[in-house]
């Protein structure tokens, strides 16, 4: 009998044999040796398994409401909450790579995520979870308040780079404990970049964007080191929101590259990529260069001799 993940997160070991927690544990140190950190692997599930702090009975809580209200087969509803744990794991490695490589910026990020979450509670920002067409959290999308309930469909009439040019930079505080003073500057910084963009902008955004206006600058800053998608990805994220490119997305790529843009999205490892298209590691970033080429195509058509659009790619429906 395979192990019933979703009896795992209610149950917390009540419902679980000693054979099936070897099989849970063996199954967590495979995906840590991939992920290149079993540390972080082991802690993070024993965090999700055994703590009680709100945190953890937060994410334990919503992993396992979600895999019940969309799943009443039993299989398919355990096969969810083992994907969600793969997940949350894949998402605290990466994040505690970048801690322990650039730690203002994991700082930066925490700060900046607080006073998101902050904004919203006052009623000055509203928020949307971006999901995957199986339900998976993806990135969250923020507006401004003001823009009223149709914030989400808005399309922003000013590019990051442009925005960053209408900034004030952010004066790094070097005799304080934080890289600058948060609470005076994020309130009012966070709003006031939605409002130059005039649309929505990611969670990853907003904090590359406060990342790069601090002077003097952060070492080594690069908008992709605080993504929280692949950085092969984060160039086309954003039009993920639109379920009507999602219908011309399906239509151009072949099945084998179905696959590899839902295990990008995942943030799967390059080596189960490699192997779902049957190719060298090296043969990996073409391949994805390819998905995301087609994509880009939907939004900047060709140009063709003597006018129109050339449609490198017949299989669009227009």
């Amino acid at each position: 009998m395979p192990v019933d993940y979703f009896t795992l997160l209610t149950e917390r070991g009540k419902g679980i044999s000693d054979s099936e927690m070897h099989e849970v544990l063996k199954w967590v140190a495979t995906l840590g040796h991939d992920l290149g950190d079993s540390d972080t692997a082991f802690d993070r599930f024993t965090d999700l398994y055994l703590e009680d702090s709100p945190e953890w009975i937060r994410q334990r809580t919503r992993i396992t409401s979600e895999a019940e209200v969309k799943h009443s087969n039993p299989r398919i509803r355990s096969d969810y909450c083992r994907d969600s744990i793969k997940k949350m794991i894949t998402e605290k490695i990466k994040e505690e790579a970048t801690r322990r490589q650039y730690p203002e910026r994991a700082w930066i990020l925490r700060q900046v995520c607080d006073h998101l979450r902050l904004l919203e509670k006052k009623g000055e920002l509203c928020s949307h979870m971006v999901k995957s067409k199986v339900g998976q959290d993806l990135w969250k999308m923020w507006g401004l308040f003001l823009w009223g309930p149709n914030w989400k469909d808005l399309r922003r009439q000013v590019q990051l780079d442009e925005a960053m040019k209408r900034l004030n930079f952010i004066e790094a505080d070097t005799g304080g404990k934080g890289i600058f003073d948060y609470a005076g500057v994020l309130p009012t910084y966070i709003p006031e970049l939605l409002s130059i963009c005039s649309g929505p902008l990611s969670t990853s955004e907003i904090a590359a964007t406060i990342c790069q206006m601090i002077s003097p600058p952060l070492a080594g800053m690069s908008h992709e080191d605080i993504t929280d998608s692949p950085s092969q990805w984060t160039s086309v994220a954003e039009i993920l929101e639109d379920m009507d490119l999602w219908i011309k997305i399906d239509s151009i790529l072949t099945d084998d590259e179905k696959g590899v843009l839902e295990m990008l999205r995942e943030s799967t490892p390059k080596p189960q990529i490699a192997e779902r298209l049957r190719c060298s590691l090296r043969s990996v970033p073409n391949h994805v260069r390819r998905i995301i080429d087609k994509i880009a195509y939907l939004l900047v058509p060709v140009p063709a001799k003597g006018g129109g659009t050339f449609n490198k790619f017949p299989r669009i429906r227009k």
